[in-house]
């Protein structure tokens, strides 16, 4: 008999909120129709193997651990998982979110009683209970055009927010949802191939919710369903990789869904964008010295690969 749901976790570097994540999972949720499948991306914290002590075998049968032995991203990472999963329903987690209630029974009461869903969005919570952006739309000439005088996020959110509020309705389809809390049956994980590993971190999961609707399937968000987010990652983050990967995964994702001359305008429209974060991040690297140069460090590579079509 095949278990209901595959939690997947990818950790890197990330041991002791991973063990937090993991203990919220098995406080919440109590029945035995689940598996938890670990798979760590050639952490260099030296904590992981802690957390075969944490939780042994004979105590917690329904947990898995692997061991890559280098980083693939977060894509390769979830894909090396699903391929161990039992699961009817993939539940991709990330190693800082929390279970603050059970949610496994209304999860699979809505697969059941909705037709055509091919990945669902649960709500995101921060520390403060305040709601955090977890869906969105495509990438798109006018977004990219707002990015470069950084109204972006502003648009997005009064747009979505107006779309999707609280109470409102139980289910929204939306363009897609994060990766960092996603269920999508295995079928139709399995059907869409997973996640393209040429995106190594950023915009992997908006690229599967793509191939997810080309298929015929719909993206939904239900705001009923409570996930809360630590945030421990941003206090770890490497600013040079970050800026990096976020530019890198944006063009990759350009590259392959649009065509000329689109891609000629996102192009320019991201070289400008860049252009004005180094005049942003030139002024604030005093305050923010760690961050500023992280980014400063990453831009000038980025806007080569963007002016060059690399």
């Amino acid at each position: 008999m095949s278990l209901a749901f595959s939690i997947v976790i990818v950790n890197y570097n990330l041991t002791h909120e991973i063990k937090n994540c993991i203990n919220s999972i098995l406080v919440n949720e109590k029945s035995n129709n689940y598996e938890i499948i670990v798979v760590d991306n050639a952490s260099t914290d030296g904590g992981f193997n802690n957390l075969y002590k944490d939780f042994p075998i004979s105590a917690f049968p329904q947990i898995s651990f692997y061991y890559l032995n280098e980083n693939r991203g977060f894509g390769a990472g979830n894909n090396y998982g699903v391929s161990k999963a039992r699961g009817e329903i993939i539940f991709l987690l990330n190693p800082d979110a929390l279970l603050i209630g059970e949610i496994f029974n209304s999860v699979e009461t809505f697969f059941r009683n909705q037709s055509g869903i091919g990945a669902l969005g649960p709500k995101i919570v921060d520390n403060q209970n305040q709601q955090e952006k977890s869906f969105g739309f495509y990438p798109s000439v006018l977004l990219e055009f707002l990015d470069i005088f950084l109204l972006r996020r502003k648009f997005e959110l009064k747009v979505l927010l107006r779309k999707i509020s609280n109470g409102e309705k139980e289910v929204n389809e939306v363009n897609w949802v994060t990766g960092s809390a996603m269920f999508i049956p295995k079928k139709i994980y399995q059907e869409v191939h997973g996640f393209d590993e040429k995106f190594f971190l950023y915009n992997e999961e908006v690229d599967l919710c793509f191939r997810i609707k080309q298929l015929g399937y719909k993206i939904s968000f239900s705001p009923s369903i409570l996930i809360k987010h630590l945030g421990s990652v941003g206090s770890k983050k490497n600013y040079y990789l970050f800026t990096k990967y976020s530019y890198e995964s944006k063009l990759i994702y350009i590259k392959k869904h649009f065509s000329f001359p689109k891609i000629f305008f996102i192009r320019m429209f991201i070289a400008s964008q860049i252009i004005v974060q180094i005049a942003i991040w030139s002024i604030l690297i005093f305050p923010f010295r760690a961050k500023a140069k992280g980014k400063l460090k990453a831009f000038p590579s980025i806007l080569f690969k963007t002016l060059t079509n690399q």
